[in-house]
């Protein structure tokens, strides 16, 4: 072969691998645009703040978060799954929008397995509390009362399908009555906030959901922990017992957490961008402070391992529902 053929190939091939290489730094080149769920304010929208303060520099650009409420995260969900595949819309997603409401709501337009999963960022720890009145020192003694008398206690939760709802359900899967789904009833709220109210007014014998928002309450003693649903016990709440240390280790799985997605297709450019941004700022000392004053657990991961994480949970929950038959849209 001439010596000129053979230099004209090598360059050829030089500039193509120089070229991937730029079209890989080129991203982003301009602002990235987080589309977060729920209103401002809460755990979701709180996690993306913290993931755009601490990030852009890793980044390279700003980050910008804007909210997209409505249908109990659906309506955000869609719009991110339904954005251009170009690495400028990403998404927070949350327990709720990527496994408990697929679980429950088969009506919904996106489907998680075609979710581009970019990074799980942390988990937000989930207990049971009771009235500070009630006779209820932990969560057996609450299992043991609800057998005792099926169909009397009351419980709370944020809204039916939602987290809180299927945290209780658990619970209630968890005593020994061949009707669990009935042995207490259920009275939704209209969010969070008023689901605790309930409990502080003794409106509802009990709630299982979010700690972290509950500490205020039960440290004035409003509230008392019956348990943590986690694999150890709780720093904020070191005398509470965890779920398996009561013998239900099953109840671990209801955690909350927020991971950074995509829309379907997004480049393997902008996925290992996003695995080095968020591994680098995972392991910063800044972005660990911040998840930590929030009540969360740092717990970043990357693509395969969000994605295998993600679908196990759509898998607990959408179990659940079928056997205690949950579904609110079929």
């Amino acid at each position: 072969m001439p010596f000129k053929s053979i230099t004209s190939i090598l360059s050829a091939t030089i500039l193509g691998v120089a070229g991937a290489a730029i079209a890989q730094d080129s991203y982003p080149e301009g602002p990235v645009t987080v589309v977060v769920t729920y209103s401002p304010g809460g755990s979701s929208d709180l996690s993306a703040r913290t993931l755009a303060s601490t990030a852009t520099d890793a980044l390279g650009k700003q980050i910008v978060v804007t909210n997209r409420a409505g249908a109990g995260g659906i309506t955000g969900m869609t719009a991110i799954n339904n954005a251009e595949a170009d690495g400028y819309t990403l998404g927070l997603g949350r327990v709720a929008t990527l496994a408990v409401v697929p679980a429950v709501n088969k009506s919904i337009s996106y489907d998680i397995e075609d979710i581009t999963y970019l990074g799980l960022l942390e988990k937000n720890p989930n207990g049971c509390v009771t009235g500070a009145d009630r006779p209820f020192e932990d969560l057996n003694d609450l299992i043991e009362a609800i057998e005792a008398e099926p169909g009397k206690l009351i419980y709370s939760s944020s809204g039916v399908g939602t987290l809180t709802h299927l945290a209780s359900a658990m619970v209630l899967d968890a005593t020994d009555l061949d009707d669990p789904a009935n042995a207490a009833i259920h009275i939704p709220q209209r969010g969070e906030g008023a689901a605790v109210t309930a409990v502080v007014n003794g409106s509802v014998d009990f709630f299982c959901g979010n700690l972290p928002p509950m500490l205020g309450n039960i440290q004035s003693g409003q509230l008392k922990p019956l348990v943590v649903m986690l694999p150890e016990r709780d720093p904020a709440l070191p005398e509470v017992s965890t779920a398996a240390e009561l013998g239900h280790p099953e109840l671990e799985a209801v955690v909350g957490w927020s991971a950074l997605v995509g829309p379907p297709g997004l480049s393997e450019e902008v996925v290992a961008k996003w695995t080095e941004v968020l591994s680098t700022t995972g392991d910063s000392e800044t972005y660990q402070n911040f998840v930590k004053r929030l009540g969360s657990t740092p717990s970043v991961m990357g693509p395969e391992e969000t994605r295998s994480f993600v679908l196990k949970q759509y898998e607990t929950f959408n179990e659940l529902a079928e056997r205690l038959n949950l579904r609110t849209v079929q």
